[in-house]
C-alpha cells in the first residue's frame, strides 16, 4: 500500500477549530490562498458518515465543477475511510497544475495546504469542492459556506450557507461594539483592495452589532444579512466581487 493510501490516524491528526473557508490574495504576485481548510476537532467521530461517500459520484461532481471553469480534475486521493488526502486540478487553457493536500508538517492540526493557486478561478474551485466535502462529513453543527456561480450560470454569484451560528443569533446581548466595528471597517477595506476593489459606504451593523450589509464601491454589489442569519448576494457579477464580499463576511463570522 502506497503512502497516499495509508489511513489517516486520529491519534496523530487531531484536527482544528471549524471555520468558514476564506480566500486570500498573496503578496508579490504569488497567487491566492485558501485558509481554514482543515479536518475539524474530533473529526474521527464522522468516519461512519464519510464511509458513505460514493467516490465515483464525488469525483464526477468535482469534475463538473472544474469543467464549468475550463479546468479538469486530474487526481483525487482518499484514505480507506474517505478522508481526502490530495486533490489536483489543471487549468485547461494554461496547462497549469494546482493542488491541495493534507500537509505533513501541520498534520497534527489536520490542515490542508495548497500549491500554485495562481488564478481566482482555481481557488474558487477548491473552496467549493472542499467546502462541499467538509459539509458532507461535519456540516451537522457547522456550515462551511462557499461561493456558488460559474461562467455557465451567467457569472451571477451567491454565497452558499454563509450563516451566523444559531447560538449567536439567539444571544440577547451585544455581539460587537463601536470600537470593534471601526476596526473591522479598516480590515474590510484592506480585503477589498487585495482584490482590486474599493469598499462601498454601505458597511452597516444591526443593533446587536452583527454585520448587516457590506458593499463594493461603484458597483452596487453587496451582501446582506437576512432574518434567518443567512447572507444573500445582490448584483454580484464578477469573481473578484464575490470573493471580496465572501471573505469580508467570513472573516467577521469566524472572529465572533
Amino acid at each position: 500500500m502506497g503512502d497516499k493510501e495509508i489511513e489517516v490516524d486520529p491519534k496523530v491528526v487531531h484536527g482544528s477549530e471549524a471555520k468558514i473557508l476564506e480566500i486570500t490574495r498573496l503578496e508579490r504576485n504569488r497567487g491566492f490562498g485558501l485558509n481554514n481548510v482543515n479536518l475539524p476537532n474530533n473529526w474521527d467521530r464522522s468516519i461512519g458518515i464519510l464511509r458513505r461517500i460514493v467516490r465515483e459520484r464525488f469525483i464526477k461532481d468535482s469534475s463538473e465543477i472544474c469543467r464549468r471553469w475550463n479546468f479538469s480534475l486530474e487526481e483525487t486521493v482518499f484514505d480507506p475511510n474517505n478522508i481526502i488526502k490530495e486533490i489536483v486540478i489543471n487549468d485547461s487553457r494554461k496547462g497549469s497544475i494546482s493542488r491541495m493536500f493534507l500537509g505533513e508538517m501541520v498534520r497534527k492540526k489536520g490542515v490542508y495546504l495548497s500549491e500554485n493557486l495562481m488564478t481566482i478561478e482555481s481557488v474558487m474551485i477548491f473552496q467549493r469542492i472542499m467546502g462541499s466535502y467538509l459539509n458532507f462529513g461535519w456540516g451537522e453543527n457547522f456550515y462551511y459556506g462557499y461561493i456558488l456561480g460559474d461562467p455557465e450560470t451567467g457569472l451571477c454569484f451567491n454565497p452558499w450557507c454563509l450563516r451566523i451560528p444559531e447560538k449567536i443569533i439567539k444571544f440577547d446581548g451585544e455581539i460587537t461594539n463601536e470600537f470593534y466595528q471601526q476596526k473591522f471597517r479598516s480590515r474590510a477595506a484592506n480585503i477589498a483592495k487585495k482584490f482590486d476593489l474599493d469598499l462601498g459606504e454601505e458597511l452597516l451593523f444591526n443593533k446587536k452589532g452583527l454585520l448587516r450589509s457590506v458593499s463594493i464601491y461603484g458597483d452596487r454589489s453587496y451582501f446582506s444579512l437576512e432574518n434567518d442569519g443567512l447572507y444573500c448576494s445582490h448584483n454580484v457579477d464578477t469573481p473578484n466581487q464575490a470573493v471580496a464580499l465572501h471573505t469580508i463576511v467570513a472573516s467577521f463570522i469566524n472572529e465572533i
